[in-house]
């Protein structure tokens, strides 16, 4: 690799770094079924208590993540920068697998920083939060990368053997991270495949080595499997990485899942009619009527619900109910450990099946996974909402580099900072009377009406920057009387009485991307932009419909260090934010492009079987597309809505890069069938 092609991969990794350290960590404290879960259990590792002590969350989700966090306190590393770190060297990994495939270095600067800079790794919500999502779409690109490592490489066995270890390792990661791993199989079985052939067939005298290689991923992820499971028998007498997947919980929900209500509700698996039926058959289930239909109940079935849907919505959604479940489990005793919840469900599950065996329910046939039954209905749906996610992709749709504002108690949001070692973004009090992180003073009004000000934010989670709108901060207002203003005034002939009171100091929790919101009659009329520094005033030669007259004095934010500190993130997350809208405006036409190209290249691949191995990379990448796409859109479909970048983020470095590969495959084809097109026609003049 040339000493510029190093160079500016190091320029714009480090580019990179200093532009989201703007970004503050987005703590909820609240959030006990995610971000603070893996907080504590991270704690408990740090302490050597393994996941700590057992209840129904303990073993609900992977425990890789929970270890990362672990791992980046106890390195001195701050989650967020963690992120970053991980993905950074799962981009060059990437790279580095594809170098004996493309002889030009343009490749390697191109594909790099295309992947580096994809604004999804460094949006708010999926890359701020202390949430597994934060590494998710990194382990994606590192199984990707090792898979095609295995693929691409003319290096000699040890090498491979590297590439199959790493494969293995980075595999067993990822399934431990999330509970859907299986979506990633399509693409790395077509990969891997076709790479044991290739070198099955160019290696006929090493095919014991060779296929101890094409095993060594696999014993490696069974291995993994097995020691956390291990771990886990050890700590709770249960041998399962994970209780969202083991057998017992599987079946219950399968069992309760699988009885057919009277009155179908999309996305509702087990509506109350249906558990009304299920109490009086099953004893077992009888147990937690009190809770399902209790507290319990009604907390998640106000949860999942959003627009014209939560004023229909009076049940659980799929993907909530099953934490109900769990939840009216622990509630009426069964987790105590985890052997007693492992016999109650299985005790659930057997009642219910075999009360749909014996006709005291009517039910669809037996089932033991956590989908929802497949209706007809859903055909339809199910491919038109395939497209509008594919769209939604390719615009990187609710981008957002703003970090969003913490919530939850101080105790909770001190743990947060101090085990993930990061700034934490502002919390949002009840009230903000002690001033809060922001302090503007200025004047303003108008000749008649009161105006009222408060502090906004800007919430760019919407389609087109055009839509984004801002939302209203508590925010302290004080008002101080202004003669001057109003002498001011006056001098020019001007007698407002409204200037005598029109002096204001406005405190409120915000850093970057703030406003002064500016409202008559509760209608917002303008939004000053409040940058440190910066000074705002009415100009009178502009068109005022609303006749507000204004100015900011100052805009503070405590001591001259952090209003220079505030002033330097403003400036890197409008940066990234910029970066962020040139992908929105490039990737759908580039996209567009792209699978032209492919067509072109697999007619051509197929035909003359040349460039296969490249045509393969490209097509995995596009199978690992259409196969998150198609889950989040099944999800959406039957459970809850899902399209969002929080489950899509695996999905967008993929896209990425089957962009500048597949153009950049096109671009060799292009030039091989110019020269050789060149070469004919010099030795037709000749032979002429």
């Amino acid at each position: 690799m040339p000493a510029w092609t190093k160079a500016f991969i190091f320029a714009v990794t480090a580019a990179k770094i200093w532009l989201v350290q703007a970004q503050t960590l987005f703590a909820i404290g609240f959030n006990n079924h995610d971000d603070y879960l893996f907080m504590t259990l991270a704690s408990h590792l740090l302490a050597g208590n393994w996941l700590g002590p057992y209840n129904n969350l303990t073993l609900a989700k992977g425990p890789f993540f929970p270890l990362w966090i672990a791992f980046s306190f106890a390195s001195g590393i701050p989650l967020l920068l963690s992120y970053h770190l991980l993905y950074i060297a799962a981009c060059l990994l990437f790279v580095l697998a594809l170098r004996p495939l493309f002889s030009s270095p343009w490749l390697a600067v191109i594909l790099y920083s295309v992947l580096l800079m994809n604004p999804i790794s460094y949006t708010d919500f999926t890359m701020t939060r202390a949430a597994r999502e934060g590494i998710y779409p990194a382990l994606t690109i590192l199984v990707f990368a090792t898979g095609i490592g295995l693929l691409s490489g003319t290096c000699g066995g040890e090498r491979r053997r590297l590439w199959a270890v790493g494969l293995g390792v980075s595999l067993a990661a990822f399934w431990l991270t999330r509970e859907e791993g299986i979506w990633i199989l399509p693409s790395l079985f077509l990969m891997l495949a076709v790479a044991a052939a290739k070198t099955w067939r160019e290696h006929p005298g090493k095919r014991l080595s060779v296929l101890f290689t094409y095993l060594l991923p696999l014993m490696i992820w069974l291995v993994s499997i097995a020691g956390i499971a291990t771990i886990n028998w050890l700590n709770y007498r249960v041998f399962t990485i994970m209780e969202m997947q083991s057998e017992d919980f599987v079946a219950a929900y399968g069992a309760l899942s699988r009885v057919k209500p009277v009155r179908w509700i999309p996305y509702v698996p087990v509506p109350k009619d249906t558990r009304s039926r299920i109490y009086k058959v099953s004893d077992t289930f009888a147990e937690l009527e009190p809770f399902l239909e209790g507290d319990i109940g009604t907390t998640w079935s106000q949860a999942g619900w959003a627009g014209d849907d939560k004023e229909k919505g009076s049940d659980m959604r799929g993907g909530w109910f099953m934490w109900a479940l769990r939840d009216a489990v622990a509630a009426a005793g069964h987790y105590r450990t985890a052997l007693a919840a492992k016999k109650y469900y299985r005790r659930l599950a057997d009642e219910i099946n075999r009360a749909c065996e014996e006709g005291k329910l009517h039910c669809g046939g037996e089932r033991a996974n956590l989908r929802p039954p497949w209706r007809t209905e859903y055909f339809r749906p199910l491919w038109m909402t395939s497209i509008h996610t594919l769209a939604f992709l390719a615009r990187f749709d609710e981008f957002n580099p703003y970090s969003s504002f913490s919530v939850g108690s101080k105790d909770r949001l001190t743990f947060f900072r101090d085990l993930a070692q990061e700034r934490l973004s502002p919390a949002i009090p009840d009230s903000v009377s002690d001033g809060g992180l922001i302090t503007v003073t200025g004047w303003a009004f108008h000749p008649e009406k009161p105006v009222t000000l408060a502090v906004s934010r800007v919430d760019g989670r919407i389609s087109t920057p055009s839509d984004w709108f801002p939302y209203v901060l508590d925010s302290a207002v004080t008002r101080f009387p202004s003669p001057d203003v109003h002498r001011s005034f006056l001098s020019i002939g001007q007698d407002f009485e409204n200037a005598r009171q029109a002096r204001f100091r406005v405190a409120a929790p915000c850093r970057i991307g703030c406003s002064l919101e500016v409202r008559l009659d509760r209608q917002s009329v303008t939004r000053i932009p409040l940058r440190y520094g910066a000074r705002a005033e009415h100009d009178p030669s502009v068109f005022n419909p609303w006749g507000i007259y204004y100015h900011i004095d100052s805009i503070r934010y405590g001591s001259p260090a952090a209003n220079y500190r505030v002033m330097l993130d403003e400036l890197k997350t409008r940066s990234l934010r910029a970066v962020g809208l040139g992908y929105r405006k490039l990737v759908p036409v580039l996209s567009g492009l792209a699978v032209m190209a492919y067509l072109v290249i697999t007619a051509y691949a197929l035909s003359r079987r040349r460039g296969v191995t490249a045509w393969i990379i490209s097509s995995s990448l596009l199978l690992g597309v259409f196969v998150r796409v198609l889950l989040v859109s099944l999800i959406d479909v039957t459970s809850f809505a899902s399209i969002n970048t929080w489950y899509l983020s695996p999905a967008y470095p993929l896209f990425l890069a089957f962009i500048v590969l597949t153009l950049f495959s096109f671009w060799d084809l292009a030039k091989t069938a110019i020269s050789v097109h060149v070469k004919r026609r010099r030795s037709a003049r000749i032979e002429t």
